[in-house]
């Protein structure tokens, strides 16, 4: 990062930033741009691209079609025309507090296909059915878990096959692992945001809808929880990863994103594969 922008646009973390578009054309993150709160930080919409200002240096132009994502982190100022910009192109935005927890996500709108969506509410109305559709997610969450386990403890799965384990005794062995405790962490709920909005952006893109619970019945985008809840340990391991890479105890959020975009092509093909399975379950009897 040049010296007078910190935090404000991230780069490959051994790269200058030479320019927006090399940066996201050549850095590892893979056309994520994401932006953190700076007293002297100025954005606006620049016809196809956003103009980005920081005082005493130049100013920079980001095109809209180089970014796949957006992350904002703490309390940067994006008028409406720019959040249009990208929300034209299908870009969903994510919204990061201070200390790193994520706290929204802005997604473009999308129609969801009547005929899924009847389908889906139906397993509201059928008990015998949700009971089903709630066993399919635990068994995906345990299978992750024993998944990442075995990566990192291949002798605790094979006593686990024949005892059984808890959520206690995963939590354990990746406390173990990664010699800090795992519950209330800000880094694992970051990364927890980061799935959270990939699945919603698939779910738009597949025509599902979101809303639609199966376990989280209360309150809004119950079907993305329930997929993101199921994926979890695949945060995990993400976590895990970035920590094995970096070789520091605390991972930053950069690098934490950046081990996200390395994992996006196992999670994408995990989650097709989710989606799938559900179809095949909602048709049948």
């Amino acid at each position: 990062m040049k010296r007078g922008w910190p935090n404000a646009v991230l780069s490959c973390v051994q790269r200058s930033l030479d320019s927006c578009s090399r940066c996201f054309m050549e850095n590892t993150l893979e056309k994520t741009l994401y932006l953190s709160e700076h007293p002297r930080l100025r954005i606006r919409r620049d016809g196809p691209s956003i103009w980005v200002e920081h005082a005493g240096q130049a100013g920079r132009r980001v095109p809209a079609r180089l970014v796949r994502r957006v992350l904002i982190r703490g309390n940067v100022a994006l008028d409406a025309g720019s959040l249009m910009l990208f929300a034209d192109r299908g870009v969903p935005i994510t919204l990061v507090r201070r200390d790193g927890t994520p706290s929204a996500v802005i997604v473009p709108f999308a129609v969801t296909s009547p005929r899924r969506a009847m389908r889906q509410r139906g397993i509201l109305e059928d008990r015998r059915k949700r009971e089903q559709f709630c066993a399919w997610l635990e068994a995906w969450e345990r299978g992750r878990q024993i998944a990442l386990v075995a990566r990192l403890a291949p002798h605790v799965v094979i006593r686990w096959k024949r005892e059984g384990f808890r959520r206690e005794d995963y939590d354990a062995v990746l406390e173990q692992h990664l010699d800090q405790p795992v519950a209330d962490s800000g880094e694992r709920a970051f990364v927890a945001g980061l799935l959270f909005e990939f699945v919603l952006s698939e779910l738009a893109a597949e025509g599902w809808d979101p809303q639609i619970g199966i376990r989280q019945l209360a309150g809004p985008l119950g079907f993305a929880h329930d997929l993101t809840e199921a994926l979890a340990p695949e945060v995990d391991r993400v976590w895990v990863e970035t920590v094995a890479r970096s070789r520091a105890p605390v991972a930053t959020s950069f690098t934490l994103i950046r081990e996200f975009e390395r994992a996006r092509p196992r999670l994408t093909k995990l989650l097709r594969s989710m989606l799938r399975q559900y179809e095949r379950l909602l048709w049948e009897p």
